[in-house]
């Protein structure tokens, strides 16, 4: 459901986005992949911007119920949006930024650690 989400919200990802996104190897990626791609939810496309590269995204025929998946979750975040000023959600923001730059610094040190290992 995560990459689905983000394949939704970004329109295409990579499957290296995908890794570092969910923190899955780069096998269980590929795993994950085959098995939406086994259920007709995604597509591998080749990157134009990238020979060696492939892109991910939503199959037509599936876009429309994945959107409907996170229809109401969408609408329960726009609901709690509104009800904050536009300095707040900066500060939100914010916040969320600097704790997905945690997250990242984190996951590099333990990637670092098992390359080692």
């Amino acid at each position: 459901m995560e990459c689905l989400a983000l394949i939704f919200f970004k329109g295409l990802a990579t499957p290296s986005e995908l890794a570092r996104y969910t923190g899955l190897t780069s096998g269980a990626t590929t795993a994950m992949l085959d098995r939406l791609e086994k259920a007709h939810l995604i597509e591998r496309r080749p990157n134009p911007q990238d020979r060696r590269g492939t892109l991910i995204v939503l199959t037509d025929e599936r876009t429309a119920e994945v959107g409907a998946i996170f229809a109401s979750g969408r609408q329960a975040i726009d609901t709690l949006n509104s009800s904050y000023s536009e300095k707040e959600l900066e500060l939100i923001a914010g916040y969320f930024r600097k704790l997905v730059e945690i997250w990242e610094h984190e996951r590099e040190k333990l990637s670092q650690r098992n390359q080692v290992q």
